[in-house]
């Protein structure tokens, strides 16, 4: 019997050895590899072991700073101690393909995280969990003298399932949240004392219902930094607090409380390329807002909304341009369909919804123009516009307008019904023929509407031009809260960027014209879809801005015609290859240059520019200079033809009609394409060989060689005869 007593206890002896120890343990990293499993690498008071349940405490205060979590863990409380060595990164990190989980349930201890030793820092690359099985709020409490951090690694879940607060002396430390953060609603996440806190770019916080409050001072230069999509159900800042929202940044506050106590505020930066967003849909009462709008100076001209109230012109030209005791600040003003500048430190006010042109100061790189007040809490800001008949070239229809909300707004959604986009909010008070914003780009006017499938949100402290409706009633612009949008991408200045996908059929073919007398440039833009007709497709088509180049190009809708040049014209995409598209220039220029900026047509399809002064139809596959006579207006002179057929060379004629020889016995004949015609072919004796109606070209075959003469009737009654030789 004695020695099967003996041998159960060597039996069970390797158990005890590598047992779990619900109790102190002090990491050493001694035991040959990092595993936090490895009873060697811990000094357990008591026994040998690892430390995981409900009552362990991890102590961390040796220079071997790398910890493998190689299995769940659970803890009362884990440190660095007072013992650590200075300046030391300790890192956990799950094992390579698991997804282990620390949690610290705190239970009986006050503060389940704690670092004793300045300069040291907690990296967690792992999933944290903080679930206090006894209830109430925890502290996560750095005390030490110099400025320590708590990191929360990129790929991993930080769970708080009782409201955390992370609490400091008075030393300015760090606390950075790279990955996912959890909470149910109500499990508060709340900063006290001296904090640095920074949301990483890839921060996601779709699942936390918690609030977020921001408590002592946390200066400007240091406070609360965010780099990717914060979102809690309520924000708080007081004592100092700041935030900034960075260019990739996005704050969302979801309930209806959001304060900035005394002299706290949320700071958003925006630059050429993005631009942080703030939306707070529900807040009432005043939230401090400071909006710097960095802009290329050296004189560039910037159109901008203004997205705070309570500034005025003086408030922000001390980085302006000035001239002649003006400021480069301007509104538009279509009664006299050009822009009227402020006079420098001028106390008027920058109104929300209302668009300005700024230029500010300097001769290279960027300048920044702050914007400080309150955000407009409003559901609905409205700007007013109007409409000038009295002013020349239809200039006294534009209006000048700008986003008044510190977040993207959708502009249009490329579908014909977005509810919360701006177009369609607004398509009732913009005319059917301009249904688009019109934004300068620093070097360029572009236009977007549902045909660019670019650009299709409007971001923040951006200004652009519409083109009111005709009517004597008044207009309002109205911006809604629900077209808010968070992380949007590229602003106007810019220039075109990518839009989405589209199962449609679409093409798209943009032609320029280059003023080479004036160093100048314009472009129309054609458009083709399956959604699209030969007629006005509001919110589709779009008129010819009235601003840019001297010399314009510019088309004419093929059907409905009210005598409108258009920018864009958007076309049916199954006739793409049977299409002749009217264009008109007008110039002052004696030389211009016409080319193909863009294309996505397919090789199928072959494009061919028609002179009808010329009598000449060429392939338009490369630049083709054209001349022009004193102030000329060309409308009805150049046509574009789309089609998937290669032209062949054109007969002598003696008249607008072309004839082109097609094989040995056949011939094509070709008019306006919006004519019908009856059409009698003769031999040179008077016989009659052929006779045909057809409308824009037809194919005559079984002709012989010989001199031919034909004769052609008009659906409006005019006769031509054309005499025309085949060899």
């Amino acid at each position: 019997m004695k020695n099967l007593h003996i041998y159960i206890l060597l039996f069970l002896s390797p158990l005890f050895i590598n047992a779990q120890t619900n109790g102190a343990c002090t990491w050493t990293g001694g035991g040959g590899d990092t595993n936090w499993t490895n009873t060697a690498n811990w000094t357990c008071s008591g026994n040998a072991g690892y430390p995981s349940g409900a009552a362990a405490v991890a102590s961390i205060q040796t220079a071997n700073n790398a910890i493998t979590l190689n299995a769940d863990i659970e803890l009362k409380q884990i440190k660095i101690t007072g013992n650590a060595p200075l300046n030391t990164a300790y890192t956990i990190t799950t094992t390579t393909g698991q997804n282990y989980t620390l949690t610290i349930s705190g239970s009986g201890a006050n503060q389940p995280l704690q670092i004793n030793k300045g300069g040291n820092e907690f990296v967690f690359n792992c999933n944290v969990t903080q679930d206090n099985t006894g209830g109430g709020a925890k502290i996560f409490n750095i005390n030490a003298a110099a400025t320590c951090k708590i990191t929360f690694g990129e790929g991993y879940t930080f769970t708080s399932n009782d409201p955390t607060t992370f609490q400091s002396s008075n030393i300015l430390h760090e606390i950075h949240f790279n990955g996912t953060i959890v909470s149910p609603d109500y499990k508060d996440l709340k900063f006290t004392n001296k904090h640095m806190v920074y949301f990483g770019a890839n921060v996601n916080m779709t699942n936390f219902g918690g609030d977020l409050w921001f408590t002592g001072a946390t200066e400007s230069a240091n406070g609360v930094t965010v780099n990717g999509a914060v979102k809690a159900r309520h924000l708080d800042f007081d004592d100092d607090a700041f935030m900034t929202i960075n260019t990739t940044g996005s704050v969302t506050c979801t309930s209806d409380t959001f304060t900035t106590d005394d002299n706290s505020k949320v700071i958003i930066k925006t630059s050429n390329s993005a631009s942080g967003a703030l939306i707070a849909k529900n807040a009432t009462g005043n939230i401090n807002l400071q909006f710097v709008k960095t802009l290329d100076d050296g004189g560039e001209w910037t159109l901008i909304g203004v997205p705070v109230t309570g500034e005025t012109v003086a408030d922000i030209d001390d980085n302006l341009l000035t001239q002649g005791g003006n400021s480069a600040i301007a509104v538009y003003d279509n009664s006299q369909g050009d822009y009227v500048h402020y006079a420098t430190n001028a106390n008027t006010a920058l109104v929300a919804g209302k668009g300005y042109a700024i230029a500010p100061s300097g001769s290279s790189g960027t300048a920044d123009i702050t914007f400080t007040g309150t955000m407009s809490t409003a559901s609905q800001v409205q700007a007013a516009v109007s409409r000038d008949a009295s002013v020349a070239g239809n200039n006294g229809w534009w209006n000048l307008v700008g986003n008044p909300y510190p977040s993207y707004l959708m502009m249009t959604d490329n579908v014909d019904t977005a509810a919360d986009s701006f177009l369609e909010v607004n398509k009732g008070n913009i005319h059917n023929s301009y249904e688009a914003v019109y934004a300068w780009d620093g070097s360029a006017w572009d236009i977007y509407n549902k045909t660019t499938n670019t650009i299709n949100h409007i971001a923040p402290g951006e200004g652009f031009f519409i083109y009111a409706r005709d009517t004597d009633d008044a207009i309002n612009m109205n911006f809604k809260e629900s077209m808010q949008k968070v992380s949007k991408g590229a602003n106007f200045n810019a220039g075109l960027a990518p839009g989405g996908n589209s199962a449609q059929r679409k093409a798209i073919f943009e032609v320029k014209i280059n003023d080479i007398e004036n160093n100048q440039t314009d472009n129309i833009n054609l458009y083709f879809s399956d959604k699209t007709t030969k007629g006005l497709d509001p919110g589709y088509d779009a008129g010819k801005f009235f601003l840019g180049s001297e010399s314009k190009i510019f088309t004419r809708l093929m059907e409905e015609d009210e005598g409108i040049d258009f920018q864009i014209q958007a076309l049916p995409y199954g006739d793409l290859n049977d299409l002749v598209v009217p264009i008109g220039i007008s110039t002052n220029s004696s030389s211009l240059r016409i080319s193909v900026a863009d294309s996505s047509l397919d090789n199928f399809t072959n494009v061919f520019l028609e002179d009808r002064i010329k009598k000449t139809i060429v392939e338009f596959d490369r630049p083709i200079d054209l001349e022009f006579g004193n102030n000329e207006d060309s409308t009805g002179r150049f046509f574009l033809h789309f089609t998937d057929e290669i032209f062949i060379p054109e007969l002598p004629t003696d008249d607008d009609l072309r004839i082109y020889k097609v094989s040995e016995n056949e011939i094509r004949i070709m008019g306006d394409s919006d004519k019908k015609y009856n059409a009698q072919i003769y031999d040179f004796s008077g016989r009659l060989i052929e006779q045909v109606s057809f409308k824009h070209k037809i194919n005559v075959s079984d002709l012989r060689k010989g001199i031919k003469i034909l004769k052609i009737q008009s659906d409006d009654n005019v006769n031509v005869i054309k005499k025309f030789k085949l060899n």
